[in-house]
């Protein structure tokens, strides 16, 4: 060892002192040696240095015939010092002895000596020593790999361990130095370093080697610790295996795509409750699952989430055609139901609790009670027939106009009239109700539908919990009273055509329609991933699970039960709580981190409504067809409450996204706006400190107008399929579905401007994008 240190000379001798031209103290670098005996004589040193040069991984340089420890690395020989009680020497044949010849010894050049080697393969060796590992090196007889030793033992069994240890150090310098080999390996079960009463297995590899002192032949010994090497041989042979199983899958898979005709490309949403489930059907109608799908379903019940896509992750985040860069990531964050972090995206720093407070704010019974005044004066003037107004209207000590009773005007009625259609614009309804396309819509509904009178709710006191929902609505890009005018229209739709009067009675349409009222209601203009990110207060109210959907419930009801907004003050507290429930689980329904879940469990409803409609078929016995029923009766006798309440789910869910239905330029205005409300919370991610803005949130890259097709692919089309497969009569929104993908299908494969597609109307608001500059235009 080597020293340097810096220290201070006082009192230099005159001549030393002129020769460093320093008269006083003078710094100066003292070098001290100092030296350890590692090894017992100079030989010894070079002979280890030399063998290290050339060497570096060597633990023993023995001679020829093993007889003497030339060198040794330190380490390696401390073990057999203390394990033979400072023996003088060590030889080859004392290292050997240590380990056990009679069991578990394996040689994988199958060149062991035929006294010892046992007739056992080196492929059972080989799984001995797995074995041992898996016994995580534990002392005791192990398993696997007996045998071999056995046959070993019986092959001599007179033979004392001395005698086989010299046997063998004979049988070494034969095939070293005679047969000339190039190495010799044995593998055995030796006791560990730390603990000898464990064991491990060690394999030992020998080379013909020179003395590098004197020149002479000698053996050089490395050990090597096999618990860490058989570990990962046998993580290799896994990923093998499951590389292996991956390939005969895609094998299957490319066969059936050509058995089936199915389109190259196309994707495979079923879930592995899907392929459980068809796979046993196939079986109890006789026909023998392939292996492939035995191996398939294999691999699939090894998945988290069994109701979800089994290669959902694969699919979305491997920039396959459709899902590139940005896309497939803000499609996984939107539907992946476990919110930890996803691949690709980057944390955020915590923000201040002053920040955070300000992205939450209570009920809108808070709201400003001049601008609640204004929402009722305005809806009043604009709304409603004036003629009526004079008979039936009132106005309180405030001034305020208040409504007995509501008759609509006739501009507006033109509009309402069009409700049973399945295609309905809410943005004209916007336009001639003056800004109050929900609670007009509303209260039409209500009144036509009898349901005030049924559950007993004055008409003004429902007017006006109307206008206080529609007035929690804040001017979002996409989440505005628009949008939920439009969503009440959609659910009213798969309410009465879609379900029909069997499944829609008095109560469930009350609570479908109610629920689609108030489902967005305060909605804070961002999604439920920014208010877990940011630690928002509602997010931190409602645990991280669903907090806007958790949010709307609330602060609604909160309304609803608060004078003079009690529509149900009339009601019983059974009728209410069955309502409320309701209400509860459908607006729950609509996070999108529980899509999966619902329609793989609405697939079962889909498959027991279809299994029963088969067994009623409707043939006479003379062969005569029998029209059906009324659409979507026909299997309902076979749902169960709690199935009749998914349904309703699913409808609020469908209802929710139902603009993908919708008129090209309709549907394409609302896929604008809800980009544009994207964009925002981009920005205000920035603002809070965010590293990075959210996939499609970033105004200065492509927006969700580019993810179209990947959303209608994995979501809107499997979605409304199943859907109208249930109930066929809601059949006829498949095609404008199918529609509107083609043209966003039209606008990914030629890229093409939206304009030259969609053909947008300016004087319904549309805005062209241009290729360079489509989002900043969309804001201004």
């Amino acid at each position: 060892t080597i020293g340097f240190r810096r220290v201070l000379v006082r009192g230099l001798p005159a001549d030393l002192a002129g020769a460093l031209g320093a008269k006083e103290a003078k710094e100066a670098c003292l070098v001290s040696a100092e030296s350890a005996r590692l090894f017992d004589s100079l030989y010894q040193s070079l002979r280890a240095l030399e063998m290290l040069k050339s060497s570096p991984i060597f633990s023993f340089l023995f001679s020829h015939d093993g007889r003497t420890l030339l060198t040794a690395n330190p380490c390696a020989v401390t073990f057999y010092e203390k394990y033979f009680k400072g023996k003088e020497s060590l030889s080859l044949q004392h290292i050997l002895s240590v380990g056990n010849l009679d069991d578990f010894v394996s040689y994988p050049d199958n060149n062991g000596p035929p006294d010892l080697q046992a007739p056992a393969s080196s492929e059972e060796a080989t799984a001995a020593a797995a074995a041992a590992a898996g016994e995580g090196g534990e002392g005791g007889e192990g398993g696997a790999g007996g045998g071999s030793g056995e046959a070993g033992a019986q092959a001599n069994p007179v033979v004392s361990m001395e005698e086989k240890t010299a046997i063998l150090c004979k049988h070494i310098q034969h095939v070293l130095f005679v047969e000339k080999f190039e190495s010799f390996r044995i593998q055995m079960r030796m006791p560990k370093r730390q603990n000898p009463n464990k064991y491990r297995w060690v394999e030992f590899e020998m080379w013909a080697a020179k003395d590098p002192i004197t020149k002479r032949p000698a053996i050089l010994v490395n050990q090597t610790n096999l618990q860490e090497t058989k570990k990962l041989e046998l993580e290799l042979k896994d990923k093998h295996d499951d590389l292996k199983t991956q390939n005969q899958q895609l094998q299957v898979e490319l066969h059936e795509a050509k058995m089936t005709g199915k389109p190259k490309g196309s994707l495979d949403l079923d879930s592995t409750v899907d392929k459980t489930i068809s796979l046993l059907d196939a079986f109890m109608a006789g026909k023998a699952p392939s292996e492939g799908e035995i191996r398939e379903l294999k691999q699939a019940l090894t998945t988290s989430n069994l109701r979800a896509p089994n290669r959902l992750e694969e699919m979305l985040l491997s920039n396959k055609k459709g899902f590139e860069g940005e896309v497939g990531l803000s499609l996984f964050e939107m539907l992946n139901p476990w919110r930890g972090k996803v691949p690709g995206s980057l944390g955020t720093p915590r923000g201040d609790s002053s920040s955070m407070k300000k992205m939450s704010r209570s009920s809108t019974m808070e709201l400003d009670i001049i601008n609640d005044n204004m929402l009722h004066t305005d809806l009043f003037e604009v709304c409603f027939d004036p003629a009526a107004a004079t008979v039936a209207g009132t106005e309180d000590e405030q001034g305020k106009k208040s409504a007995s009773k509501v008759a609509f005007a006739t501009a507006v009625l033109e509009v309402l009239e069009t409700v049973d259609d399945w295609f309905f614009d809410a943005f004209e309804l916007e336009r001639v109700t003056g800004g109050h396309p929900m609670t007009t819509l509303s209260a039409y509904l209500f009144k036509r539908l009898n349901l005030l009178e049924t559950f007993e709710i004055p008409e003004r006191q429902f007017f006006d919990f109307l206008l206080k929902i529609e007035s929690g609505y804040p001017n979002n890009a996409y989440h505005n009273r628009v949008h939920c005018a439009n969503v009440v229209q959609s659910m009213y739709i798969l309410l009465t055509r879609g379900f029909g009067p069997k499944l829609a009675g008095d109560k469930t349409m009350v609570s479908g329609l109610l629920a689609a009222i108030i489902h967005d209601y305060e909605h804070k203009g961002v999604n439920n991933d920014f208010l877990i990110r940011f630690q928002d207060e509602t997010a931190l109210k409602y645990n991280d699970r669903s907090p806007l959907e958790n949010h709307h419930i609330a602060a609604a009801f909160e309304v609803m039960l608060t004078k003079p907004f009690d529509i149900f003050s009339n009601t019983s507290v059974e009728v209410f709580t069955e309502i409320r429930k309701a209400i509860i689980d459908m607006v729950l329904a609509t996070d999108m981190k529980l899509h999966f879940n619902l329609l793989g469990r609405f697939r079962l409803i889909e498959k027991k409504v279809q299994a029963h409609q088969l067994s009623e078929n409707h043939h006479t016995g003379g062969g005569t067809v029998v029209p059906p029923p009324e659409p979507g009766a026909e299997g309902l006798e076979a749902l169960l409450p709690e199935d009749i309440s998914l349904c309703f789910q699913v409808a609020l869910k469908c209802a929710d996204i139902g603009h993908a239905y919708c008129e090209s330029n309709v549907h394409l205005r609302w896929v604008q706006k809800l980009e544009q409300e994207f964009f925002a919370q981009g920005d205000r991610e920035a603002e809070m400190g965010a590293v990075q803005k959210s996939p499609l949130m970033d105004r200065d890259k492509a927006g969700i107008t580019k993810s179209q097709c990947g959303f209608f692919k994995v979501v809107v089309l499997p979605l409304f399929k199943s859907f109208s497969t249930a109930f066929p009569s809601v059949s006829p929104v498949i095609e404008s579905i199918e529609t509107n993908l083609a043209l966003w299908a039209k606008i990914e494969e030629e890229q093409l401007e939206i304009s030259e597609v969609f053909q947008p109307k300016n004087a319904a608001g549309l805005i062209p994008q241009s290729r360079h500059h489509s989002h900043k235009a969309i804001v201004d």
